[in-house]
């Protein structure tokens, strides 16, 4: 839930360790992990992405060593992941061997209209995610 406070991760000499926000950041912490950190605190929003990259290529690199045959999925939102991933991101995300795929295609219909959203707005309901998931069979011959 939001209110369980996990680690934030750090690099330090190449590597990503596991950092405990401390008691008087836990308010940015609170922010950061409901986006708003991005858009109210960063003031160098092009190092937050590479950071961010970075995490999504680490993530990769293991994924890839504990179940080679597996396949790394983006799913791309036009009201969300969209807006944040620019097309430069995701050629190098590409280049890594990362599948890009836009979710209302997938779906088959446009996914952020209220009929498609849960109540927080946000996030899509049971019907937009089973019909991407059909399409993403599809896609990905499973």
């Amino acid at each position: 839930s939001f209110y369980d406070f996990s680690p934030l991760y750090v690099k330090k000499d190449g590597v990503y360790i596991e950092q405990m926000p401390s008691p008087f950041k836990l308010f940015l912490y609170s922010l950061y992990t409901t986006k708003a950190y991005y858009k109210f605190i960063s003031r160098d929003s092009n190092n937050a992405r590479g950071i961010f990259i970075d995490l999504l290529i680490e993530s990769k690199k293991i994924t890839d060593e504990k179940f080679p045959d597996s396949k790394f999925v983006i799913l791309m939102y036009k009201d969300g992941s969209g807006q944040n991933l620019s097309r430069k991101m995701q050629r190098k995300l590409k280049n890594e061997g990362f599948i890009i795929l836009d979710a209302e295609k997938l779906a088959g219909h446009e996914l952020s209209s209220e009929e498609w959203r849960l109540p927080d707005k946000e996030h899509p309901n049971e019907r937009a995610l089973t019909d991407t998931a059909k399409g993403l069979i599809k896609e990905l011959k499973l």
